[in-house]
């Protein structure tokens, strides 16, 4: 196996040796980088501008807005919502074609402050379609912003009326139950029930006590008089009040003249039927008080129960009015919010700090740097190609 063995000194030889040669690659590299740099390519001249971005807030007096992050505001530039009416504005002033990919931007996210930049052969046209560019997207910016937040409002003015028929149609409702169940009359009954359902209960317990003692004397006095009453007792009951009265009238008289009759007897007889009729009275009323005081209970029951279904139900209806009310009103607000918000839409989204302008010099090409590496490159060529014929000299030798 041979080894090569570089001999530097001889190598630095070949290659001053082959100087010119190096020098013409060299050259030609030049001149062609200069003819394609200087003839070639055309100048390209970039114009800039400074805006900010004035955040559209997230909300407006507690009602949500449609806004973009600060990303979305330099998205929507290159959107086909800007992109489609910018390509056909510029393909008529200007007879050029742009792409998305034609726009450069810098986000300085602590200011909200924006850097555009926008290049083309002639400087005029850069800065006139720059021009062209922003006017374009704060016009879509404003229609976009505001036809989401339009489509929101019309969404808040249907539920506003769907609110405000839901309202009248529960105050209706209410106004049509006042009417209807008047809580203060059944509440005025109820009271005159309960005081005289009391003053018939005092009454009917003083019946009963009046009875308890008719039903017990009564016995007594009708044993004190058994001996004497024979058919005489059925004949006077018989009578009606005012006989009665008259016969005991005459019954009186006659024992005032009449020894054989017994005054006693006579004041006996007559209590006793007194307190039959008196008894049989008491009966009767006891079993009238009885019926009106069962009557008025049930009566005070029904009102009760009717009392705690009509306030239960008016309680409920308040409530729903309430709550329908308090509802309208949070849409009203959020309905009037959101459209004072879109009135005065014009100080939000994107301010132009610093109109476009045209930057100093061309930005390409850059004739300097074209023609610096165009010299690199003619001096590996040459070295390398001398380097190579060398070799390859070499080779050919050793073959021999």
């Amino acid at each position: 196996m041979e080894e090569y063995e570089i001999d530097l000194r001889e190598l630095f030889f070949k290659l001053w040796k082959g100087k010119y040669f190096i020098i013409g690659i060299f050259i030609l590299a030049v001149l062609l980088a200069s003819l394609y740099t200087f003839v070639y390519l055309d100048p390209v001249f970039e114009s800039r501008a400074t805006l900010r971005i004035r955040p559209i807030p997230g909300e407006a007096n507690g009602t949500e807005v449609v806004s973009l992050s600060l990303s979305g505001y330099v998205s929507f530039f290159t959107s086909q919502l800007v992109m489609n009416p910018l390509q056909e504005k510029i393909g008529q002033d200007f007879g050029r074609e742009i792409t998305a990919r034609s726009l450069e931007s810098e986000l300085d996210g602590e200011d909200n402050f924006l850097f555009l930049s926008f290049r083309d052969n002639d400087p005029e046209a850069a800065r006139d379609i720059l021009s062209a560019w922003i006017e374009t997207n704060n016009k879509e910016l404003m229609k976009y912003i505001t036809s989401q937040n339009r489509e929101n409002l019309a969404q808040l003015e249907a539920t506003m009326r769907s609110a405000t028929r839901n309202f009248e149609e529960i105050n209706d409702r209410l106004i049509a139950f006042q009417k209807e169940n008047n809580i203060e009359q059944m509440e005025n009954r109820l009271s005159w029930l309960e005081r005289n359902v009391t003053s018939y209960m005092d009454e009917l317990q003083q019946t009963k006590v009046e009875l308890d003692v008719l039903r017990t004397t009564s016995p007594f006095l009708e044993e004190l008089v058994a001996k004497e009453e024979g058919d005489v007792d059925e004949a006077i009951r018989s009578m009606d009040r005012l006989l009665q009265e008259t016969y005991y009238q005459n019954l009186r008289q006659l024992a005032l003249h009449l020894e054989e009759v017994s005054p006693v007897w006579v004041f006996l007889r007559q209590q006793s039927i007194d307190q039959r009729v008196r008894l049989e009275e008491l009966e009767n009323k006891k079993s009238d008080l009885e019926k009106l005081t069962g009557e008025m209970h049930e009566e005070i029951e029904e009102i009760q129960f009717q009392l705690l279904e009509v306030k239960t139900e008016k309680i409920d209806l308040q409530r729903r009015h309430e709550r329908a009310d308090a509802n309208l009103a949070r849409i009203v607000q959020e309905y009037e919010s959101l459209n004072f918000f879109l009135e005065n839409l014009s100080g939000c989204g994107i301010a132009i700090m610093e109109e476009p302008y045209i930057r100093e010099g061309r930005v390409a090409p850059n004739h300097k740097l074209n023609l610096a590496l165009a010299g690199v490159l003619g001096i590996f060529l040459g070295t390398g190609g001398l380097l190579f014929y060398h070799f390859l000299r070499e080779d050919e030798k050793g073959n021999e």
